[in-house]
């Protein structure tokens, strides 16, 4: 994450997948988004299911996808190709890591370089006390969010928000005198 960037970045894409604790046939990934951010064009976005034997009460309360609707999904080798295909060359990944879902991410996408949101929440909001997405979200928002569930597509959203809070925020000097200083470091 911390190697620099040698070239202007116009495109990034922010990635989500809910994963459950049992691996289906060589995937744990049952859920999976991303919206491609592009300086130059408007944002494009992309969302699946992806065939999961596996589901338990666990993966339904982080996700509220039911077991009926993993198993009528496409499987992972028909979905895979397709999200690699959506962001073509799209060189750089954010990620919010969540559940352990890193490496099954990295698995899917060997040759792009991934951003760990995990770690900027943690340099950024050293105040959270967890960085669940509920957490997060009521954090950002400043305000209860009723449920513990999001989709996929709704932490690519938190995901693009946090983004947009670190960057307007903790690296405005207008709003922390410190950003310069950060900004120093982090180049």
């Amino acid at each position: 994450m911390l190697k620099p960037y040698k070239t202007d970045i116009n495109e990034i894409a922010v990635i989500f997948a809910h994963v459950g604790t049992k691996k289906d046939t060589g995937n744990r990934i049952y859920s999976i988004a991303s919206t491609i951010i592009n300086s130059n064009a408007p944002s494009q976005t992309f969302e699946s299911l992806v065939r999961y034997r596996q589901s338990t009460s666990r993966e339904y309360y982080y996700s509220k996808i039911s077991r009926e609707e993993l198993l009528n999904a496409p499987e992972a080798s028909v979905v895979f190709p397709q999200i690699n295909k959506f962001l073509k060359d799209t060189p750089i990944i954010m990620t919010l890591p969540y559940q352990d879902n890193l490496e099954d991410i990295k698995k899917i996408f060997p040759d792009k370089r991934i951003i760990d949101l995990g770690f900027a929440v943690e340099f950024f909001l050293p105040q959270i006390n967890s960085f669940s997405p509920k957490r997060l979200w009521e954090h950002l928002h400043k305000k209860e969010h009723k449920t513990i569930y999001f989709t996929a597509l709704e932490v690519v959203a938190l995901s693009m928000k946090l983004i947009e809070h670190i960057c307007g925020n903790e690296l405005n000097d207008g709003i922390f005198p410190r950003s310069s200083a950060i900004r120093h470091y982090l180049e």
